[in-house]
This record gives C-alpha cells, sequence and structure tokens, in this order.
C-alpha cells in the first residue's frame, strides 16, 4: 500500500477527518479497493460512497457507464449531504475551475508574499472547503493581490511535478534558500483544474 493511502487511513483513524459529511473514495487501483472497506470500519463518523469512474472515457461504454455513476452518485445522500443537481454543480466546479488558473498565473507577480508554503496551503485548502466559498474567498484574495504593485522576485523560480508536495519543512526550507514556486505540474494541485472543459452543450455532452 502507497504512503499516501496509508497516511490517508492514519488521518481517519486519529479523528482528522470527523468534520467531512462524506467521504467519495474512488477504486482506481487494488490499495483504493480495499482503504474504501478499511474506511467504513475505521472512520465510522464518516460516510463513505464508493466511486468508479472508468479510465477510458473515449469509448461508448465507458461513457454511458460515467452517466450511471454520475446518476448514482447524485441519489446518493447521507444525514447531512445533500447533492446538488448536476449542472448546478458543475457551472460551481467549472468557476472554481477558472479562479484557480487566475490564482496560478498570478502567483509569478507575487513570489515574495506567496512564497511556497502558502501557496501550497491555499491550494490545499480547496480540497477541504465548500468550492462556492472557497471561490469567493480566492477572488478576495486576488483582488487584494492585484491591487498592490507587482513584486521583484530575485530568487530562484521553480517549477515542481510530480504527485505532490505537502511536506512543510521542505517548503519552508525552499523559502530559506531564496527558492519561489512559480507554477506546478502536481496531480495534487493544479492538474486538478488546468484542463478546461469544452464550451456549450450540457454536463452529458461534456464528458
Amino acid at each position: 500500500a502507497c504512503s499516501i493511502m496509508r497516511a490517508n487511513l492514519e488521518l481517519g483513524l486519529s479523528g482528522k477527518y470527523d468534520m467531512l459529511k462524506a467521504a467519495l473514495i474512488p477504486s482506481q487501483c487494488d490499495t483504493l479497493k480495499c482503504v474504501c472497506e478499511n474506511f467504513k470500519v475505521a472512520v465510522p463518523k464518516v460516510p463513505v460512497i464508493g466511486v468508479t469512474i472508468p479510465n477510458n472515457r473515449t469509448i461508448q461504454a465507458a461513457h454511458g457507464q460515467l452517466l450511471d455513476e454520475f446518476d448514482y452518485l447524485s441519489q446518493v445522500q447521507t444525514a447531512d449531504c445533500r447533492p446538488m443537481p448536476l449542472e448546478e454543480a458543475f457551472a460551481v466546479y467549472e468557476e472554481y475551475r477558472a479562479v484557480m488558473m487566475e490564482f496560478i498565473n498570478t502567483v509569478p507577480d507575487y513570489l515574495t508574499t506567496i512564497s511556497p508554503k502558502v501557496r501550497h496551503l491555499i491550494l490545499k485548502a480547496a480540497w477541504f472547503m465548500d468550492k462556492k466559498y472557497y471561490t469567493a474567498q480566492m477572488r478576495e484574495l486576488l483582488d487584494a493581490l492585484k491591487a498592490r504593485p507587482k513584486e521583484d522576485f530575485t530568487g530562484k523560480k521553480f517549477l515542481v511535478t510530480g504527485i505532490m508536495l505537502d511536506a512543510e519543512p521542505v517548503l519552508e526550507l525552499l523559502e530559506e534558500l531564496g527558492v519561489a514556486v512559480v507554477d506546478d505540474l502536481l496531480c495534487h494541485e493544479s492538474m486538478q483544474f488546468r484542463t478546461p472543459t469544452r464550451a456549450g452543450g450540457t454536463v452529458e455532452s461534456k464528458l
């Protein structure tokens, strides 16, 4: 089992996820399949909703299966969690993705204020906050940043890649060494919202 899955389960066991209304756990690998079942026992305060997303959505069978999966998820409810209509949810996420890319593109102008650790924590917060509320907060942050003069950063500028860069001591060390993160290709960060969806049509036609 990879360290990410072990860490997730450990955080659940320690109560760090008790504030969640539910946890969507996919089944993209053998470990995730086991974690989905283990989570139900290990973290009883957080309802688990299993989800299976096809890896190849270009074939018709996978397209239909994905639609069926979304239809299933739209009907799953817990005591504190009521899913919104798919079109409405899609619009919320579209706005979120646009704001996040605006933030990513603005950061290089404010590398003194937005240190590697600050940048990471801002992006990480999106995993734990309501997207509509988070997007509003990001708009306020962007307005505040853009109201200030652009900063002249003289240190080294890095593009980080991989799965995640989540270790705060490493992020703090980058700042001490005069390194700024100007962009990323991290699965945990901008790879989640970097690719725009097709314009026009319904959510179904965009899948």
